[in-house]
């Protein structure tokens, strides 16, 4: 059982016995994987279950829950996971007997915290029509709010004052909705049907900005789970080609999911790496708006309760310049297609080492190919200046950043670029000259590398996070060795090249050890 496994590693945990990735791999229970996110993100989260624990004085009401790990792993299941799809009927009922409690309990920790949102559904208006969903919704009860003044403090006002049952449509986007904080529409019949979608205003802008018109062809580098793809679908009228690109197998079937439900037709979904697309296939040829929204930290997301739970590693420099390194190198890529027109670059980051940093570096690689364009000028909160050396071209106020307090969203960047009309010669020569393709050639190189070497590691050495956890179903380790021959020698000299033609500083690799001794495997028993 998924529940009381987890609980007993956090006790084993609490009492020092053993670390989590050993406590896990000695487990009996089969899914190691799943064994591992959900003890990891109890723990991530401990401070604020417990206080959740403490104040709705859960265990006291349920004898079930008398254990400590148990109602940690079950609560935070039920409030931040997958709510309890796994858990079998006692367990469910023990705590669905106190959902509004619960519930309640977490949103008055965001308030205290500064942190509560409303609820904000776009209409997707491939199946329907914004003027039918709030007919539908006057029709069950809920009240139309409107702006009293048109300035941006009526709005926020206004939008931070609704209640449950009381809604208000977007003066930025036109097919954003905002209901009142705490709003569950998970089982409305529109939700269900994919007529509306949840999606944070912030998240909307990428898309509203690069308004791609019908007929279009338009590129999605990192595109999963497809919210930011199904508007971009909605606003080209499923008219024209939409390819649609992630890396991850599981994400990629999540968003065809989707991307189904929402009743996309223009889309090609494709599993791939987007550094490992080329930009001269003819299949791209005609790719003139790309939307780069790449992996970030996250940082801006208000419902992972960041504010409450970061320490100093989910910040580390390291951390974040890798991350920066990764974004440039997607950026820069998108930007040697040929026949671009326009690019929108965002993350849900609060950190400008993921943010203006990438913007500014981008420009300097591209030379005076391309140029910043104002994002929603109409949006007070501008980017932020420098302190690194810039060509000009970088203009902080052109870009736009979303806050949790003064914008009532999620944390959020978006730059928006224009390639220049008089460039008559290639992006990709620019590239090549500035070395920047070295650096692109040497990130997904080194990507690549560590994605096939991580899965010969035996299981003490898997990371912390467990993502990369090569672990079958019956808890054995993968057996088949695979060999990276001369992977990380060729990797050396493109480093040194990069380093030679740019001051780009890619991450350092660790030479082998010729004598390096034979690591035995031994399978997990259990």
């Amino acid at each position: 059982m998924l529940y009381t496994e987890a609980s007993r590693i956090l006790q084993n945990v609490q009492e020092k016995k053993a670390s989590v990735k050993n406590l896990v791999l000695s487990s009996k229970y089969k899914n190691k994987k799943q064994l591992f996110a959900l003890v990891c993100e109890t723990l991530k989260y401990k401070p604020i279950l417990v206080k959740i624990l403490e104040n709705t004085k859960l265990q006291k009401r349920e004898k079930i829950l008398k254990s400590d790990g148990l109602a940690l792993v079950l609560v935070y299941d039920f409030l931040l996971g997958k709510g309890l799809i796994r858990a079998n009927f006692k367990f469910k009922n023990a705590i669905s007997k106190h959902k509004s409690a619960l519930q309640s309990e977490l949103a008055r920790l965001k308030v205290k915290a500064g942190i509560i949102l409303p609820r904000y559904i776009r209409v997707n208006t491939l199946k329907t029509s914004v003027k039918d969903v709030i007919d539908h919704f006057k029709k069950e009860g809920f009240l139309q709010q409107h702006i009293t003044s048109p300035s941006y403090e009526s709005y926020i006002s206004t939008v931070r004052s609704l209640a449950k049952n009381h809604f208000l449509l977007d003066i930025h986007i036109p097919e954003l909705l905002a209901f009142g904080a705490g709003t569950d529409l998970h089982d409305h019949v529109l939700y269900k049907s994919g007529e509306i979608i949840f999606q944070d205003k912030a998240s909307c802008i990428p898309g509203y900005v690069l308004a791609p018109p019908p007929g279009s062809e338009v590129m999605d580098c990192c595109a999963a789970p497809g919210n930011k793809t199904s508007q971009l679908a909605a606003m080209m009228q499923n008219k024209g080609k939409l390819h649609a690109f992630d890396k991850d197998p599981k994400r990629t079937a999540t968003m065809v999911t989707m991307l189904l439900r929402s009743g996309v037709l223009c889309a090609s979904c494709e599993n791939i790496d987007f550094l490992r697309c080329d930009p001269e296939s003819p299949k791209y040829k005609d790719v003139e708006y790309i939307l780069v929204d790449p992996s970030c930290s996250g940082s801006g997301i208000v419902n992972r309760l960041n504010d409450m739970t970061d320490d100093a590693m989910s910040t580390a420099a390291s951390r974040l310049d890798g991350l920066g390194r990764i974004q440039l190198s997607i950026l820069v890529h998108a930007m040697t297609f040929p026949k671009v027109k326009k690019l929108v670059y965002s993350t849900c980051s609060v950190h400008q080492r993921e943010n203006e940093s990438v913007v500014n570096r981008a420009l300097q690689l591209t030379g005076d190919h391309f140029k910043l364009i104002m994002v929603m000028k109409e949006l007070p909160s501008r980017g932020k200046e420098l302190s690194e050396p810039s060509n000009g071209f970088f203009q902080a106020k052109k870009c736009l950043r979303m806050d949790p307090v003064s914008d009532l969203t999620n944390g959020f960047f978006v730059a928006m670029f224009e390639k220049r009309k008089h460039v008559t010669d290639s992006v990709k020569d620019i590239v090549e000259q500035s070395g920047a393709k070295d650096f692109i050639h040497f990130v997904s190189k080194e990507t690549h590398v560590k994605e096939k070497t991580e899965c010969l590691k035996s299981p003490k050495q898997i990371n912390s996070h467990g993502h990369d956890m090569d672990i079958s179903e019956n808890g054995q380790t993968n057996g088949r060795k695979q060999k990276v021959k001369g992977k990380k020698n060729k990797l050396q000299v493109i480093k040194q090249r990069v380093v030679e033609k740019t001051n780009l500083k890619p991450p350092e690799l660790k030479s082998r050890n010729k004598k390096k001794q034979k690591r035995k495997h031994r399978p997990v028993t259990g």
